[in-house]
């Protein structure tokens, strides 16, 4: 979409299916210019269509290097006015029994993977006074059985999000936190 005198960018992690890919197809085809992202990008150009401002980009948020690197790459591009941390997944199971190195990894995932791009697009975002769009879950304000460590990742994003609004939003930043329940995406399929 333009405004003014520029076409509106995105920048979106985890494209591949769910959120992130239906958030995808809707900005191409409103006219945005978008990054999107995946760890798994086979396809993905191809699934989204033909479009002259879609750039793919393989990105696995666990890597500091790799957010650097793509980030870089894609603001070689053009700036980024949007960003949408959607990357992420779920870890069911007890307090108890869960391995604490798969309590690791999706932290490494759904909260730090976060921070990591946040972090590398924000003086772009300050600059354009942009839009920080964090997808966290209804489990990040409820728990249930099970849903502890997914929902503590949740919880994480919830105040990351708040502390980012307070300390950006005199630059102009806007943050919106989507707190989404259950919807027909691939999430459960890629929950561990």
């Amino acid at each position: 979409m333009e405004t003014g005198s520029h076409m509106e960018t995105a920048f979106i992690t985890g494209c591949a299916s769910g959120f992130g890919y239906a958030l995808a197809s809707r900005l191409l085809a409103l006219g945005y210019r978008v990054f999107a992202t995946d760890k798994d990008v086979e396809g993905l150009a191809a699934k989204l269509g033909n479009f002259p401002d879609l750039h793919v980009f393989a990105l696995d948020v666990r890597q500091d290097e790799a957010v650097q690197q793509t980030v870089s790459r894609a603001l070689a591009i053009a700036p980024v006015d949007v960003l949408v941390n959607n990357a992420g997944y779920a870890l069911f199971g007890t307090v108890e029994e869960v391995d604490l190195e798969a309590v690791r990894e999706v932290f490494e995932v759904n909260f730090l993977g976060v921070v990591r791009v946040t972090q590398a697009l924000l003086p772009c975002l300050r600059e354009r006074a942009g839009t920080v769009v964090q997808l966290s879950s209804v489990a990040g304000r409820t728990v249930f059985p099970e849903s502890g460590f997914y929902a503590a990742t949740k919880y994480s994003v919830e105040a990351l999000s708040e502390a980012l609004f307070q300390e950006t939003c005199s630059f102009g930043v806007k943050v919106r936190l989507i707190e989404p329940g259950s919807f027909a995406t691939k999430f459960l399929e890629h929950a561990v």
